[in-house]
């Protein structure tokens, strides 16, 4: 190999040690949230499951035992593992994780808290209890880590930390209009945009298209969201948790589609 050559070889390989190890390193950034101090509740854990599977479709990532899964698994990108969630969580602590996107001691990589931060502090309780409801299943999914694509994918925003994109200043306010706030909590916001027009997930992934002004109205939106189908007939990307969202009761997918209609 032309010593040329041997050298800028040598250089790429230092730059990208270089930036996986700062990126790496940011994710051990915590930022200082506002003291969650729940009162004394009772979680319901069968309204729980019902939310953290049907809604906030919990189990897309972290397996259908939430016992933990790999979701990003690339070379020179990503490795993003979604650990097991079937232990005991404090209110605080899942708080932390839930609508703030941070573990105990590094920042969670595409956990969506943008939307979840809409959940009320019942809901966090009842979600907690059906987590401490469930039979244990600790897989070894190994850590997560960031290549150098992977944090340049990062600091583009298009590999989403929720630590570096939620307002942590204060304490979120709840939504009023119960229609845009299950838009927020089940996602459909940070995939298809504030505005519902559509934008570019990265990492790999199809572009989430537009909602708003949708071909068909509210029966294809039906079909795409409970059924997996697009305008075409052709089964949607596998991104889209439609296999969740098939349990969505005919009053949630009203209660979607109005606030799609208000955009």
């Amino acid at each position: 190999m032309p010593k040329r050559l041997l050298l800028v070889v040598v250089m790429g390989l230092g730059l990208g040690t270089l930036v996986t190890g700062l990126g790496n390193a940011r994710l051990r950034w915590l930022p200082t949230v506002p003291a969650f101090e729940p009162s004394p509740r009772t979680g319901d854990p069968v309204a729980g499951e019902r939310l953290g599977r049907t809604v906030l479709v919990c189990t897309e990532c972290h397996g259908e035992d939430l016992g933990g899964a790999v979701m990003i698994d690339a070379p020179l990108f990503a490795r993003v593992a979604a650990p097991s969630l079937t232990r005991r969580f404090e209110l605080v602590e899942l708080d932390r994780a839930v609508r703030h996107g941070l573990g105990r001691n590094r920042a969670l990589v595409l956990m969506p808290s943008d939307g979840y931060r809409q959940l009320t502090d019942q809901e966090l309780a009842d979600v907690g209890a059906w987590l401490e409801h469930l039979p244990p299943a600790n897989r070894d999914v190994g850590s997560t880590w960031l290549g150098p694509f992977g944090v340049m994918a990062m600091l583009a925003g298009s590999l989403h930390v929720p630590a570096f994109s939620v307002d942590h200043s204060a304490v979120p306010s709840r939504a009023t209009d119960e229609d845009e706030r299950l838009l927020t909590v089940s996602g459909c916001v940070g995939c298809h945009g504030a505005d519902l027009k559509g934008r570019e997930l990265g990492g790999g992934l199809p572009r989430a298209p537009a909602l708003v002004g949708l071909p068909g109205g509210r029966a294809a939106f039906e079909r795409a969201v409970r059924g997996g189908r697009g305008g075409d007939g052709r089964e949607l990307a596998p991104v889209m948790p439609w296999r969740a969202f098939a349990d969505l009761s005919d009053s949630e997918v009203d209660s979607l589609w109005r606030a799609v209609e208000h955009r």
